[in-house]
């Protein structure tokens, strides 16, 4: 599934998008003690109460995060769901698309569901290891990445093993040069081992196993 276009391809002219303003919806509160918009697994309700899948549905009803996010082309459905310009119909209630797209602020683009029970949110980049450095550069305005500390007994997860950004609609997931390498699982692909400092795009539905048995899905709502 293609996004829009290829990060560093240039749009045609005769298409550009209109600019609108767009105010961003705030998004819930940061867990205590949390740099990053974590569900933790020890936070999960108890039985009969929503779960982890639904908290993640919850916090991904905010269109836009709490902070200027960068513009993107998008295309908005008569019930206001932001779609990516390649979208044939609404991803979330599959409504009629229009045909000309607008700018507005990048929108929440899905979560990554960890193995471990945890699901981080991607309204920004993460940066995930046994014990990751937070000390990326930013471009203007972007807030810092999610810091995501992974067990590894062993240490076969590295300190900071990976790095997943974001551009445009994009989301690409870079291996830090780990000791064990990163393997990412396209979907009805098989396993491949990531080169170290190459970031390659995933779409929903990819898995990306690190090691120790732990692994997460990119997911997004609809």
């Amino acid at each position: 599934m293609q996004w829009g276009a290829a990060p560093g391809t240039a749009a045609d002219p005769a298409a550009q998008p209109t600019q609108l303003p767009s105010a961003a919806a705030p998004l819930p509160p940061e867990l205590p003690g949390e740099s990053t918009f974590t569900v933790k697994r020890a936070d999960l309700p108890g039985p009969g109460e929503p779960g982890p899948g639904e908290a993640a549905e919850s916090a991904l009803s905010a269109t836009t995060p709490d902070w200027t996010a960068p513009a993107v082309p998008a295309l908005i459905c008569p019930n206001g769901h932001v779609n990516p310009p390649s979208a044939a119909v609404c991803r979330q209630c599959g409504g009629p698309l229009p045909n000309d797209p607008v700018i507005v602020p990048r929108p929440v683009l899905g979560v990554l569901r960890l193995s471990t029970g945890d699901v981080i949110m991607l309204d920004r980049g993460v940066v995930m290891g046994r014990h990751p450095r937070a000390d990326f550069a930013c471009a203007d305005g972007e807030k810092p990445p999610h810091v995501v500390k992974l067990p590894s007994a062993d240490g076969d997860i590295s300190r900071t093993h990976l790095r997943v950004t974001l551009d445009g609609w994009h989301v690409l997931v870079t291996d830090l040069e780990s000791t064990n390498g990163t393997l990412v699982t396209l979907p009805e692909r098989d396993p491949e081992q990531l080169r170290a400092g190459e970031p390659v795009p995933i779409r929903p539905g990819t898995v990306v196993t690190l090691a120790d048995g732990i692994d997460f899905r990119y997911e997004v709502a609809g």
